[in-house]
C-alpha cells in the first residue's frame, strides 16, 4: 500500500514538472517561475480540500494574476476545471496497475492500452469532489479483469495519492486558462 502512496504522488508531482509547467511556460508565455508562484494558493486549496471545484476561484485569481484576460478567465478556468483531470489521469492507471499487482493478474499490452484509452475517457468525468476519481475507477478495474474488491483496497489508501491528483487536476486547469488566452502581443 505505501508503494501504491509513493508512486501514485511521485508519478502525479512528475507529471506536472514536466509536462504541465513547461507545456504552459512555453505555450502560455508565461515565465515558469511566475507561474509557479500564481499557482501555489490554488494548490495549497487543492491538497487542503481535494476538491477541485472548491478550488475554483484561487484557480480565477491564479489565472487573473497571469494577466489572463476576464473574459477568458470567466469562461476557460470552470470549464478547464470541469475537464483537464491530468491527475485522475495519472492516478487511475496507478491505481489499476496496483490492483492489478495485488491480485497477481499480468495485464498484456491489449489490456494496458484498453485501460489506457478508458483513462482518457473516465477522467473526464470524474467528479471535482474528494475522492472523485475513485468513483469511475471501477470500470477501470472491470476493463481490466481486476476484482471490483480491489476499489475498497485502493480507497483505504488514497486520501495522499488523491490530494496530489487534485493539486495536478488545479495545476492544469490553471496551464489550460493560460494556453488559451491570447498572446500579450496580439491583445
Amino acid at each position: 500500500v505505501l508503494n501504491y502512496v509513493f508512486v501514485s504522488v511521485g508519478l502525479t508531482v512528475a507529471v506536472v514538472l514536466l509536462a504541465v509547467y513547461p507545456m504552459a511556460a512555453v505555450l502560455g508565455r508565461v515565465p515558469l517561475l511566475r507561474l509557479a508562484r500564481a499557482c501555489v494558493p490554488a494548490q495549497s486549496l487543492a491538497i487542503t480540500s481535494r476538491s477541485s471545484i472548491a478550488t475554483l476561484p484561487a484557480m480565477m485569481d491564479a489565472a487573473r494574476s497571469l494577466d489572463v484576460p476576464e473574459t477568458v478567465v470567466a469562461v476557460a478556468t470552470p470549464l478547464a476545471a470541469s475537464l483537464v483531470r491530468v491527475g485522475a489521469a495519472v492516478g487511475q492507471m496507478t491505481a489499476v496497475v496496483f490492483a492489478a499487482h495485488l491480485f497477481g493478474i499480468t495485464l498484456g499490452l491489449a489490456q494496458q492500452l484498453s485501460v489506457l484509452l478508458a483513462t482518457v475517457m473516465t477522467s473526464m468525468a470524474s467528479p471535482g469532489v474528494p475522492g472523485g476519481s475513485i468513483i469511475v475507477l471501477t470500470p477501470l478495474l472491470a476493463s481490466a479483469g481486476i476484482p471490483a474488491e480491489a476499489l475498497g483496497i485502493i480507497l483505504g489508501a488514497d486520501a495522499i495519492p488523491d490530494m496530489a491528483r487534485t493539486m495536478a487536476n488545479v495545476t492544469g486547469a490553471i496551464a489550460a486558462t493560460v494556453i488559451v488566452a491570447p498572446s500579450k502581443e496580439t491583445a
